[in-house]
């Protein structure tokens, strides 16, 4: 079976070469290509869960079922709020904001 879907979003797609795609926690992994496509081939029936990695974003899990009793059925959903997609485009929940902490320390002596 082969799970094809694209990731999308935020201007995701000019940073598309640093998506990573990750199913079942590392078992098979890809990138997502120029136009946001990604796929993974020969992937057993079953429940898996895709994890996208890009630097800058925050993705939900999704769970994504693969039928055995129907062959070529497959669903997905995202796994934080259980909703069905109705075609697997990923697409971030929002930038992540990265900082370094300042902390300031006012009065602080050393005695000898």
């Amino acid at each position: 079976m082969v799970i094809g879907a694209s990731a999308k979003g935020f201007g995701l797609s000019a940073k598309t070469s640093n998506t990573k795609v990750i199913l079942n926690g590392g078992q098979k992994v890809t990138f997502a290509k120029p136009d946001g496509y990604f796929s993974f081939h020969n992937v057993p029936t079953g429940t898996h869960l895709i994890e996208v990695s890009s630097i800058g974003y925050f993705f939900s899990l999704v769970r994504v079922d693969i039928s055995d009793r129907n062959p070529g059925y497959i669903q997905a959903a995202l796994t934080e709020t259980r909703r069905v997609l109705n075609e697997l485009v990923l697409e971030p929940l929002k930038e992540e904001q990265y900082y370094e902490p300042f902390i300031l320390v006012e009065g602080v002596g050393v005695e000898g």
